[in-house]
């Protein structure tokens, strides 16, 4: 009797621990909800003042039109006092939007801080809590799963024993599925085979070298195009201008924002303290730039990693999973610990874009560049796409990203810079 007890204790508290993994789920839940009704608030703000002050500004040009034609009707030659006071009076309803507009944009912009410090609140309240809670449930269970054994072991009820086994493995296995449920949102299936890729991957002579990450990257492209430095130099140029040559290079800007060096975000992503979803959306302590499309897929705007500066879900996503496999048992890696910005790794990353369906057409396009300029131009044109700040296709970006070819060709056949010895430490 007392067996049977115990165990309707366990499955009554077990019952109870899994309604409230429920209610954490749907607090989440409610939490994205209210996200993403503050931000379509802020765009509908932000459409409603553009709209009124253009309305209001063309009814300000009407009235100045028509009084532009009464003056020159009545125009009489040397009097331009009536001219004068019409631009004056120009000039103070331009300054006046112009402090109308600002005026908005700051109260929009504080609104902001505030939502973003809220979010900061409620994440780090929620994580104490739900940190308690897991501490609360495991400590009791086990607590009575003592009992119950203790129990049995001296009834010597082996029929019971192999019961409570049973009920606490699919009670831990239901427990960690809800969590991960939690947690991680469905995984996006990438179209590019990684194994197929990593399969034929043979140890190369350079990969017993001591040579900075410039260098072996130089010899990964090498190998790659056939010696041909033209599409060589033409992507190393666009990677020097992204990323330094640095695999664990973040974003500038979000070294800012988020407070945090290259060295703690990536401690942070190789210990698991940023899941894997935070770093494939871009968030780190819930701020993050970036939304929701019509097709509820995140977009990211920020949060650029590795060498190529990686920015988009997709290709985040492809660099993760690259690694996990570089790492797996059977992998090249195999014999390191897991770390997203290994040069090795992310050099032959590099090659498995090149090579993937999707930019098979902007490899053989680049093999084919008569000029570094040009296969600048093609990797920023077909792979890169950045904003343009020069405003003309490319051309101007192209040069400039071109000029650092000499250098490169330079360091890299001569040697220097700091060495890389393995995959990991």
């Amino acid at each position: 009797m007392a067996t049977g007890r115990h165990l309707r204790r366990i499955i009554k508290a077990r019952k109870k621990f899994a309604k409230r993994i429920h209610r954490m789920v749907r607090g989440q839940q409610r939490r994205a909800e209210f996200v993403q009704r503050n931000d379509d608030r802020m765009r509908r703000v932000h459409d409603y003042e553009d709209e009124r002050l253009r309305k209001r500004r063309e009814r300000i040009d009407s009235h100045i039109e028509k009084r532009r034609e009464r003056l020159e009707k009545n125009y009489v030659k040397g009097d331009s006092i009536r001219e004068e006071k019409l631009l004056a009076s120009e000039r103070r309803t331009d300054e006046r939007l112009r402090n109308i507009r600002n005026r908005r944009d700051e109260q929009i912009r504080k609104h902001r801080s505030f939502i973003s410090r809220r979010r900061m609140k409620i994440t780090k309240r929620a994580y104490r809590y739900y940190r308690s809670l897991q501490s609360s449930i495991v400590g009791r269970l086990a607590g009575i799963e003592a009992d119950t054994a203790n129990l049995l072991e001296k009834r010597q009820i082996r029929f019971g024993l192999l019961l409570l086994t049973m009920i606490a493995i699919v009670t831990t296995v239901l427990v960690f599925a809800l969590r991960k449920k939690a947690k991680e949102e469905p995984a996006f299936v990438a179209e590019i085979p990684i194994l197929a890729f990593l399969e034929k991957f043979e140890p190369k002579e350079y990969d017993t070298l001591s040579v900075s990450e410039e260098e072996y990257l130089w010899l990964v492209l090498n190998e790659h195009f056939e010696n041909n430095e033209v599409p060589v130099l033409g992507v190393m140029c666009n990677l020097k201008a992204e990323s330094e040559f640095r695999a664990m290079n973040l974003e500038n800007y979000n070294n800012q924002i988020w407070e945090v060096d290259d060295e703690t975000y990536l401690e942070e992503i190789n210990g698991k303290f940023i899941s894997r979803d935070d770093f494939l959306k871009s968030r780190y302590q819930d701020f993050t730039n970036g939304y929701l499309n019509s097709n509820h897929q995140w977009v990211n705007l920020d949060g650029g990693y590795g060498y190529a500066q990686y920015t988009a879900y997709e290709k985040k996503e492809m660099l993760y999973e690259y690694a996990e496999e570089w790492f797996a048992k059977g992998g090249p890696g195999e014999k390191y610990r897991f770390n997203i910005a290994d040069p090795k790794m992310q050099a032959h990353f590099v090659v498995f874009l090149l090579e993937s369906e999707k930019y098979k057409k902007m490899d053989e396009q680049l093999k084919k560049a008569p000029t570094i300029v040009d296969a600048c131009y093609i990797w920023l044109k077909k792979y890169e796409v950045p904003k343009d700040p020069y405003k003309d296709k490319y051309y101007t970006l192209s040069r400039k990203r071109a000029a650092a070819a000499e250098e490169i060709r330079d360091f890299c056949t001569k040697g220097g810079g700091e060495k890389i010895n393995s995959d990991s430490e």
